[in-house]
């Protein structure tokens, strides 16, 4: 099994959280308080502190079956699972970018939850799709190679040429197709 390390930045996702946030308020027509209404601010700091444990756990909740360790600070969070020693490296960090996704679409959706209920549970449901995303991700699995065998110093190769003393299977077909 290997190791995988996967850091949100707190700050980060509540700087995203505010940008959907302000953005929705621009959308909402014929409503002039809704910006105010909906803009994060540090003065809901102690709000959004509950919402990213929430989402936190969550997270955790859905990478159970990987998950090592992890540690939740005032920066942000870090993650450590175990993946198998075939898990496709190559989609780390498209993991990486969907988890913070996911912490910013699920503090965004627990906001909405109070400010713009109708909205919330798009993003929550938006939020649970990336989740099964993260997890699809972690399963996916590089093809097995083929050993690569050291050079035969008489320079036969036994995957083109066949190995010595063992007759190919083409061979007896051959002649069982002459009787």
């Amino acid at each position: 099994m290997k190791r995988v390390i996967i850091e949100i930045d707190r700050r980060a996702v509540y700087t995203e959280a505010a940008r959907r946030a302000a953005y929705t308020a621009a959308k909402a027509e014929g409503d002039a308080s809704a910006t105010a209404r909906m803009s994060l601010s540090q003065e809901n700091r102690e709000i959004l502190d509950g919402y990213w444990r929430e989402c936190l756990d969550s997270l955790l909740s859905g990478l159970k079956r990987m998950l090592e360790n992890f540690s939740d600070t005032e920066d942000g969070a870090t993650v450590t699972l175990r993946v198998a020693d075939r898990f496709n490296f190559a989609l780390l960090e498209s993991v990486r970018s969907a988890a913070f996704d996911f912490m910013a679409t699920g503090v965004t959706a627990r906001w909405f939850s109070l400010v713009k209920k109708d909205e919330a549970e798009g993003y929550a449901r938006g939020a649970a799709s990336i989740l099964e995303d993260i997890v699809n991700k972690l399963y996916e699995r590089v093809r097995p190679q083929r050993p690569e065998c050291p050079p035969c110093p008489c320079g036969h190769d036994p995957y083109r040429d066949g190995w010595p003393g063992v007759p190919d299977n083409d061979d007896e077909n051959e002649e069982d197709e002459e009787e």
